[in-house]
This record gives C-alpha cells, structure tokens and sequence, in this order.
C-alpha cells in the first residue's frame, strides 16, 4: 500500500510498531529529525516530505479477514431488542468464505420464510396483506432474505452477497453486528409479527383451551421416543411431561428442543441407557431379581388356587355322594308307590256284575 505521509505522521507509524517496510526515505530528514535532535541548533523543519511505505506479505496461517460476528436473533425488522445467540471468530481469505462460515452458524436458527401479498382473489375487497408461508426449508440461495450485516461506523445493513473486499478491510479486528431474522426480512414491523405468531406459533390442534391438542401431544411424545430412545428411559407420563414443555414453545423453536436432550428440570425424571458393560450387569441382576419377584408372586398364587381347586374336588365328591344316595332312595320310593299301586286297582266281583245287570236302558225323552 502506497501513500503520502509527512514527518508527523511518519514518527507516529514507528511509535505505534506498525509492520511495514521503508522503501525510499529521506536520508537527511532521518539523520537530522530522529537521530540526531540532541545536536541540533535549528528548528525542526515542516516542510512535508514522501514516505513510500510497502506492506509486508502475510504469514502463512494468517487469513486475509478477520473479524467476530455477534449474532443477534430478531423477529422483525425494526426490533430494538433481539436476542443475542453466539459469537463467532470469522477468518477467511475470500467474501465466499465468510459468507459460507455465517450460513453453517446462523441456518439452525432460520425457520420457513414468510412473506406478504395483497390478496389475489377478485371477489375480495380487503386491502390488508396476507401471510404466505414458503413450504421449503430455507436454503444457502435464500440467505440474503435472512441476515443482514451491520457496519457500526457508517450505521449501514448489508446483504451477505454485497459484501466487499474494502468493507471486510474495514472490519479487520474489529466486531461486527450480524442480525438474523427467524422468519426472512419480509416481516417488517409488530403488526406483521402479530400475524406471523397467530399462524405460525400457535397450536394447529387446539383444545377449547387453546392449549396443544391430544394428538400434537401424542405426535411430540412419539418425535421424542424415536430421538431419543437409545439415550434415555423412562415412563410414558415423563415423557408426556416433556413434550407439552415443548408444545409450549415458540415453534421456531421446538425442532431444537426435541433434537435436544431434556431440559434440566426434568433430567431427573429420566434415566441414561447404560452402555458399560458393567452397567449393563448390574442392570440385568436388577431385572432378573425384579423377575424372580414376579414369578415368586405367581407361585404363591398358583399354591392358592391348587388349594381351592382340592377343596373343590372334595365337596364336589361330597355333594356327589349325596346325589347318589338321593338317587337311591328316588328309584326305591318308586317302586314302593308302584307296588301300592297294583294293590289297590280296582277288579270286578259278583257283587258288581249283578247291579250291572239290574240296570236297564231307557229311552231319552229330555233331550229330545
């Protein structure tokens, strides 16, 4: 780098130890202005003098920018107070670089992209802008609608593709302001925010309470186990438990948080899968006693019911004995009243034949 410097400024460069290399200087100037001013008589002249300064070559694990990013998470544009989610150290030797770098940190926090139209339909008379929601997962092509960069010096927002070389010189050593904007820099004030949070954060299954539905629950619950089942146990109503925490999030959210483990107020309620094979020992002693139990409790059960069953069988025998003996005496009444009955039939005698005899046939005159 070339430039014009007087004495002054030239005196200041060597103070402060700034790394560069003296190609054509006055040899008069030095001897008589730096060297020697304990000899001189005269005044210091001010007339300016040409300094050509050359830079010296980097070193090999130096990069060309360098700067650290402090990200700051917004949901509209216009937001006074967002939330501050990292810093990052960006190096680079090239614009791509550091655009690169800043996806791969700010694309976990960047939710589908909305944006506003006025409504397409003819039959409507609405002015109003309506919410539209991409059905894609932002990709690198859609940054620019996503982040902005701010230079702190000339209070100016840039897009990550109109960065340039002399401002990312600007930045050397220095922190630069990157906000993120969850939902794109479409949403441009509170109002527009307040409708973004109506469609997008709510429940899409509300109970009459407006909290999460059965079924959200049940989705999150089965999210949870399938991400996490080879890390934790637990209990079905633990788990129950830690998906309505989530249910209660903001959305732009809840992706992250079922990723995640569980939260540190509930890390009790679960247990760690063990994976030393010391653990897994322990663990299956455990099991095994708790098995034995089960099986003790069954016993004792079986036990009770054999002894029901030989009470049963007893008085069955007993009652069976009964039965037979009632069956006995059933068939020897029978053939008592039997007996008694041919006793006592009726037979004709002499006695009856006469007064048979004596009765004659007349005619029937009252029924004529």
């Amino acid at each position: 780098m070339d430039g014009n410097f007087d004495q002054d400024n030239f005196t200041q460069f060597l103070r402060e130890g700034v790394d560069y290399e003296i190609v054509d200087v006055d040899d008069t100037l030095i001897s008589e202005q730096l060297f020697d001013t304990e000899h001189q008589t005269q005044p210091k002249r001010k007339k300016p003098q040409i300094v050509e300064l050359a830079e010296l070559p980097r070193t090999p694990d130096q990069k060309k920018y360098r700067f650290k990013g402090v990200f700051i998470a917004r949901n509209f544009k216009g937001q006074k107070h967002g939330e501050n989610v990292g810093e990052l150290l960006i190096t680079a030797d090239s614009t791509d670089e550091v655009v690169k770098q800043t996806w791969d940190f700010t694309s976990k926090f960047l939710q589908r992209e909305v944006f506003f139209r006025y409504p397409q339909s003819t039959a409507s008379s609405s002015t109003d802008l309506e919410l539209c929601v991409k059905e894609s997962e932002p990709s690198f092509e859609d940054f620019d609608k996503f982040v902005l960069f701010s230079d702190k010096i000339s209070k100016r927002y840039y897009t990550p593709s109109s960065l340039t070389s002399n401002m990312l010189h600007s930045w050397y050593n220095k922190d630069v302001n990157i906000f993120i904007y969850r939902y794109s820099v479409a949403v441009t004030s509170s109002q527009q925010w307040d409708k973004v949070k109506a469609k997008q954060l709510k429940p899409s299954n509300p109970d009459r309470s407006g909290a999460p539905s059965n079924v959200n629950l049940f989705e999150t619950v089965a999210e949870l186990k399938e991400a996490h089942r080879e890390h934790y146990v637990s209990d079905d109503i633990n788990w129950s438990i830690w998906a309505t925490y989530i249910l209660k999030q903001p959305e732009h959210l809840r992706t992250r948080l079922i990723a995640s483990g569980p939260p540190d107020t509930m890390v009790r309620l679960f247990r760690p899968v063990p994976i030393h094979p010391d653990s897994i020992l322990v663990k299956t002693k455990q099991e095994l006693k708790v098995a034995r139990n089960v099986v003790d409790f069954f016993d004792d059960e079986l036990k009770d019911l054999r002894t029901c069953t030989d009470s049963l069988k007893t008085l069955t025998q007993q009652i069976d004995g009964r039965i037979w003996a009632m069956e006995k005496k059933v068939s020897e009444y029978r053939k008592l009243l039997n007996s008694v009955s041919e006793a006592v039939s009726p037979e004709e005698s002499s006695f009856s034949k006469s007064v048979a005899e004596e009765i004659t046939d007349c005619v029937d005159v009252d029924h004529n």
